[in-house]
């Protein structure tokens, strides 16, 4: 597995901790989220511990089962604005 830059490092501590956020108002597990996404229960997991980030095609899944935009699940903005044509 690729080490994080230390860039890359911010940005998955802001994405573990605007997951885990979203996953508790849900009341989500890490293995249901992995189900309903289509991953590992361990990949989610590596996710909360900021050990990687995840590739485009999940990333995306991500947004849309949450209903959130890139910007506000990786920190840029704290509301929770919808993504568009979503």
């Amino acid at each position: 597995m690729k080490r994080l830059s230390e860039d890359s490092k911010w940005e998955a501590s802001q994405f573990a901790e605007r997951l885990a956020k979203l996953m508790a108002e849900r009341n989500l597990s890490a293995s249901a989220l992995a189900r309903t996404i289509g991953v590992g229960s361990s990949t989610i997991m590596r996710y909360l511990r900021c050990v990687c980030l995840p590739k485009y095609s999940i990333f995306i899944r991500l947004l849309d089962y949450f209903g959130c935009s890139a910007d506000f699940i990786l920190g840029f903005k704290d509301d929770f604005p919808k993504r568009e044509g979503g």
